[in-house]
């Protein structure tokens, strides 16, 4: 299940990466986690707790989303981390 999740946010991530920086900014990262809450069949968050999450999961700070990162991130939305 767990390689499963990755799949999947390795795509998102990718689809999401307009500029093919491999890292998500601020404009690139409100579509891909309204793209993780459709999937999950939640309603889309507001583009403020979008950014909230995005500080969450900066583990490094640089004010950018790595693969990483975003796996993670679908990793504990989905709670499987």
């Amino acid at each position: 299940m767990v390689a499963l999740i990755r799949s999947k946010a390795q795509a998102i991530f990718r689809e999401s990466d307009n500029n093919g920086s491999g890292k998500l900014d601020v404009r690139e990262i409100y579509p891909a986690i309204c793209k993780i809450f459709t999937l999950g069949k939640l309603p889309p968050p507001s583009y403020n707790d979008a950014l909230a999450i995005m500080r969450n999961f900066d583990q490094n700070g640089d004010g950018l989303i790595d693969i990483s990162e975003f796996q993670d991130l679908l990793l504990i939305l989905c709670g499987m981390k």
